[in-house]
């Protein structure tokens, strides 16, 4: 947080257009860009709320650093306004659909660390039982699935 502060970030800087390419990486493609200083930004400020701290930049900073990242089309810079935002697991899981073996390994690495993790934290989604005569069957890994149990096909 001092480190920004004291590097002078400029909400202009945030303002520019966000014209990489998905498969670009933030970390070792672009790290000066705008968008890598608005992920850095929104990272920190995850941190400092986990740690309690009050953050020294200015709030209208933090806010383009946010809508920068929040914007953009890159999944790490999404998955760090989740871990920020508290979104929900169907947020998420649709972080996690959109990464690609094109796409940088140690940010996409870190996206589904950082999102299981994440997600670890969520309730379980409970689904509704199907109706008709299906049999909830517990699998050995702890998983379950239905069986149709009735007569003919369902």
């Amino acid at each position: 947080d001092e480190a920004i502060a004291r590097r002078g970030t400029k909400t202009e800087d945030f303002s520019e257009e966000d014209t990489s390419d998905i498969n670009d990486s933030l970390i070792l493609d672009t790290p000066e860009s705008p968008l890598a200083d608005a992920v850095a930004n929104v990272l920190t400020m995850t941190l400092l709320k986990k740690a309690q701290l009050k953050s020294t930049v200015m709030p209208q900073v933090q806010q383009y650093a946010w809508d920068k990242a929040a914007n953009s089309n890159q999944p790490l810079a999404h998955t760090v306004v989740l871990l920020n935002s508290g979104g929900d697991a169907t947020q998420a899981a649709a972080i996690l659909s959109g990464l690609t073996a094109e796409q940088s390994t140690i940010e996409r690495a870190l996206a589904m660390n950082w999102l299981a993790k994440y997600m670890a934290t969520m309730p379980p989604v409970v689904l509704p039982a199907p109706a008709g005569a299906w049999a909830k069957h517990k699998l050995t890994g702890g998983g379950e699935d239905w069986r149709w149990v009735g007569q003919g096909v369902p």
